[in-house]
């Protein structure tokens, strides 16, 4: 089965693998895995990113005993969490921290409402006690290096998998722009990504089964995922054939 991971959080303070508004994927054909991370008050970036990638690369080693496609992998994440996502398939692996979990080749990424480009966030989120900057240990501008770090948009390659962007014009909290910028980066080296702007939405927009962004994600899925099992239905049935 094709599985898609999600990760909690919107202040990498909150929420805990207990929360996953997407087990509805499960009726779709899905398999659904919720995994949890050191929060920011006892870490700091980038031990949330390897705790992501450590429980990833733990689901590939036990694919075969839990029945899934480790080349069918999707992240899925809101908020913080959507950042984490989109690291865990966006940024390479640290060549100066041999500690740092391996990156799992990923075959989708979709992220909502999330931070990609830390350093440009706003004043508000420059401020030293900010979620942003808690997660990378200083106030945004005296920490950039770290805070680029952070930022899914520093890290765009044109090897990158397909990526869903889902973004609120009406988001108070990150900025919709945040979202164009990401999905510009990615467009600019030829990775298939797809912007969904939600017309006044706010922050935390739904995910149900039924609401736009749920819906946008289920068609986006099938889109990338569904075509290797189709493909891998029929060579099944080529080599059965008399």
């Amino acid at each position: 089965m094709p599985l898609v991971v999600w990760i909690h959080g919107d202040t990498w303070r909150d929420g805990s693998k207990a929360d996953c508004p997407v087990t509805w994927l499960a009726l779709e054909g899905y398999a659904v895995a919720s995994i949890g991370y050191r929060t920011s008050d006892l870490a700091r970036f980038p031990a949330q990113l390897d705790d992501c990638r450590a429980a990833i690369a733990e689901i590939v080693r036990r694919a075969g005993e839990w029945g899934l496609d480790p080349t069918r992998i999707a992240v899925v994440g809101h908020g913080g969490g959507g950042l984490l996502a989109a690291l865990v398939g966006l940024a390479d692996d640290p060549a100066d921290d041999e500690a740092a979990a391996p990156r799992s080749p990923l075959a989708a990424i979709a992220l909502l409402s999330a931070p990609t480009d830390l350093p440009n966030l706003g004043p508000e989120h420059d401020r030293p006690r900010s979620p942003a900057s808690l997660l990378v240990g200083g106030p945004l501008p005296e920490v950039r290096e770290a805070a680029l770090r952070a930022s899914p948009v520093w890290h765009v390659s044109p090897d990158d998998p397909p990526c869903l962007v889902i973004h609120g014009t009406a988001d108070p909290s990150v900025p919709v722009e945040q979202a164009v910028r990401l999905d510009a980066a990615l467009s600019a080296v030829g990775v298939p990504s797809t912007l969904l702007l939600l017309d006044r939405a706010g922050h935390a927009a739904s995910i149900g089964r039924d609401s736009p962004a749920g819906r946008a994600i289920l068609e986006f899925l099938d889109a990338v995922l569904r075509p290797a099992a189709v493909d891998a239905t029929e060579a099944a049935d080529a080599s059965q054939s008399p």
